[in-house]
């Protein structure tokens, strides 16, 4: 019996023991696994809505007749101040705009000027020991490079490439117009010389670039004087022009700036620039040009006048206006380009402002040397007496009709 108890004993502590070892060991919690990012999807690029083509300005005092605008009537000053406001303001909406996220997106491309006309400025000044530098008569130099990049003419030109209108479909067909101006659309220059650079174009397909008429003379003389800008005319063979089709060009004297201030152009300097009465609203101007300055209201048709009689000596020519002046200035038919600019001598180049921008040298070649000459080269060589001799190489003399007219 006593036995019995033992071995139950024995066999209950055995028991327990097995139970020890078979326990199984404490589960150990492994760390804890970390989130990985969530992964970053870029979002597609938004490309915004391209901008709607600006609307037409609207020329305060255009039905205003010249007699009335050049009798000043009451508040013209502001109108024509507002105007130009107005106008730059308008202008400026012409200039490519940039998407902000993609600049390489531009949201007015189907009607916007080739490039924002940055532009470098100088003056040069005529060489003198005595005279102080406010009183020495100068030129202006303007350096645009981005308006070499406008296309050119490759080769020969085809028949039918002559009778293609860029004008009418570069800017009018793709209404580029600014305003409405008597027989005249106001559109951006698609090839800007700076700021504020317009065209003044016909509105009659056929009218070909010769001989203003007296209307059209006082067409562009009303809306120099109602907007503050200045008016110019390169006729064939007197500058570069589009032959196809009648056009002024315009620029905004302040559109060019020197040292933050406005430049005024050399031919409307009285220190350059000597002026003889020949009779009431004719003038001979005298100095680095020869020409005419016509003012009032007979202006238009003695302008006209002296164009015919240029034009029946076989000679091209210029006109420039200013306000309530016409300028024109007779053409050498040899010298129609520039010398040392390398560019065609236009209106705007006789007013005093010399525009410069790359051209190209065949004679370095002989030199193994790029044939391309820098626009910021010739900008910053170019001297006052070298222009003076070049601008007055490319005119000649009235040969008296200021006293015909």
């Amino acid at each position: 019996m006593q036995n019995t108890v033992v071995e139950q004993k024995e066999t209950l502590e055995n028991d327990l023991k097995v139970e020890k070892l078979e326990k199984p060991p404490k589960m150990t919690i492994p760390p804890k696994r970390t989130i990985p990012p969530k992964r970053t999807i870029p979002p597609k690029m938004t490309i915004p809505p391209k901008r709607t083509i600006p609307p037409k300005m609207t020329i305060v005092g255009e039905e205003k007749s010249l007699e009335s605008l050049l009798e000043k009537f009451a508040g013209i000053w502001k109108v024509a101040e507002k105007n130009c406001v107005n106008y730059r303001e308008l202008w400026e909406m012409y200039l490519p705009k940039r998407a902000p996220d993609n600049p390489d997106f531009v949201l007015n491309s189907e009607w916007c000027v080739a490039y924002n006309p940055i532009v470098s400025v100088r003056k040069s000044y005529k060489k003198s020991e005595t005279l102080p530098i406010s009183a020495l008569p100068y030129f202006i130099i303007i350096l645009n490079a981005a308006r070499d990049q406008r296309p050119r003419p490759q080769g020969q030109t085809t028949t039918e490439e002559k009778k293609k209108d860029p004008l009418q479909e570069s800017l009018i067909d793709k209404g580029r117009i600014i305003a409405d101006f008597g027989d005249f659309y106001l559109c951006p220059n698609g090839f800007p010389y700076h700021q504020y650079a317009s065209l003044l174009i016909s509105k009659d397909k056929n009218r070909k670039q010769d001989e203003p008429t007296p209307k059209e003379l006082i067409d562009w003389m009303r809306f120099s004087i109602l907007t503050k800008q200045y008016v110019f005319f390169n006729s064939p063979h007197a500058g570069a022009s589009i032959w196809e089709r009648m056009h002024a060009q315009v620029v905004d004297p302040a559109g060019i700036r020197y040292e933050g201030e406005e430049v005024t152009y050399p031919i409307l300097k009285e220190n350059i620039t000597k002026r003889t009465k020949v009779k009431d609203g004719i003038e001979k101007i005298e100095g680095y040009i020869e020409g005419l300055c016509l003012k009032g209201q007979d202006a238009p048709y003695r302008a006209s006048l002296a164009v015919r009689k240029i034009r029946s000596s076989g000679q091209w020519y210029n006109i420039m206006i200013n306000n309530q002046e016409i300028f024109v200035v007779r053409r050498n038919p040899d010298k129609e380009t520039s010398d040392c600019v390398g560019k065609k001598v236009g209106a705007y180049e006789l007013s005093g402002v010399i525009l410069v921008g790359n051209i190209e040298e065949p004679l370095l070649a002989k030199f193994d040397l790029d044939r391309v000459v820098e626009g910021a080269e010739i900008f910053s060589q170019l001297e006052y007496e070298q222009i003076g001799s070049n601008v007055k190489n490319a005119t000649t003399k009235l040969g008296g009709i200021e006293n015909e007219l």
